[in-house]
């Protein structure tokens, strides 16, 4: 445990003492998409089209999962960000 707390402690001062200088190389960032239910992964197409998963909210149905108490449910899905808007496109997941 200590040795997992040193690395993410070592990782997060390496990524701020890098900062700065993406800042001065002109780098920008912006959010693109809000309100998304636990994304995990994404994808662009050829055409620059942005596919979210998302895992969802867990749902209703409750059970014991192997790190204690879990819901579970079709609330995954695929969104679409394209053209500055999100859509879903496969849902119920």
């Amino acid at each position: 445990m200590r040795q997992k707390f040193f690395l993410l402690t070592l990782l997060a001062v390496l990524l701020m003492s890098i900062m700065p200088t993406l800042a001065q190389d002109g780098i920008e960032a912006s959010v693109l998409v809000e309100g998304l239910d636990n994304p995990r992964g994404i994808n662009f197409d050829e055409n620059g089209v942005l596919f979210i998963a998302e895992s969802g909210t867990g749902g209703t149905t409750e059970m014991m999962g192997p790190f204690g108490p879990a819901t579970l449910g079709f609330t995954g899905q695929v969104s679409v960000f394209a053209e500055g808007e999100l859509s879903v496109l496969i849902d119920y997941l």
